[in-house]
């Protein structure tokens, strides 16, 4: 055995010593080599990692129930009342109304400091607004046949109709004609309000093919989509 174990170290510092030159001979090029199979190895670990990640947002979004979806089914539920999507939405549209209704008297009192603050703040509620009715109550309408995707696809023109009329707005606050601008805008807001909640459109098409818990379970998602 001592005989085996001096041979082995015999060959062990031999191989040693004759690749130390190579290694030495070669390392500019082994070390930039070495790195860039490392960064890409992660490069493509990151990508394989965010490629699961959207596929379980996914299939969580679609209701097929991903490893880990109860989890974070009842962590939602714990911190956000499960409240009806309806209800989030007609309430959402009567605090834009009253925040309006806010500006507009800031605005003819003449307090400029008032209504810019009342404006920011319309256009931070209509934002948040838009952004989880697009992320969540429109792809549910898409779901719910021809009615429920012409509904979604009205209601999108509307809010994109709106958005350019904000964009204007946001960049024009100082000039003369703001307040009739806001007038323009608010005019198609409300318009789009009256699609939405009227007897046979977006809220009564949710409200005619999904039961309460489903609504309540779209009503939590809305909710949380405007805290992101």
């Amino acid at each position: 055995p001592l005989a085996m174990l001096g041979t082995s170290l015999t060959i062990g510092t031999l191989i040693l010593v004759i690749s130390s030159p190579l290694l030495l001979l070669f390392s500019p090029i082994l070390v930039p080599l070495g790195f860039v199979l490392f960064m890409a190895a992660a490069a493509f670990a990151a990508m394989v990692a965010a490629g699961n990640a959207v596929a379980w947002i996914y299939r969580y979004k679609k209701g097929r129930h991903p490893m880990g979806s109860d989890k974070l089914d009842a962590a939602i539920h714990m911190f956000i009342p499960r409240r009806d999507i309806i209800d989030l939405v007609r309430e959402d549209h009567a605090k834009l109304e009253e925040d309006y209704g806010n500006y507009k008297s800031a605005s003819r009192r003449g307090d400029h400091y008032e209504a810019r603050k009342w404006f920011n703040q319309f256009v931070w509620e209509i934002s948040r607004h838009s952004v989880s009715e697009e992320l969540v109550m429109y792809p549910l309408l898409d779901g719910l046949g021809p009615k429920g995707r012409d509904l979604a696809y009205q209601s999108r023109a509307d809010h994109h109709k709106i958005k350019e009329l904000l964009t204007e707005l946001q960049h024009n606050t100082d000039s003369e004609d703001f307040d009739s601008r806001m007038e323009t805008m608010m005019s198609n807001l409300r318009d789009h309000i009256k699609l939405e909640e009227k007897r046979d459109g977006d809220l009564a098409c949710l409200r005619d093919n999904m039961d309460q818990q489903a609504r309540e379970a779209a009503g939590a998602t809305f909710a949380l989509g405007k805290n992101l």
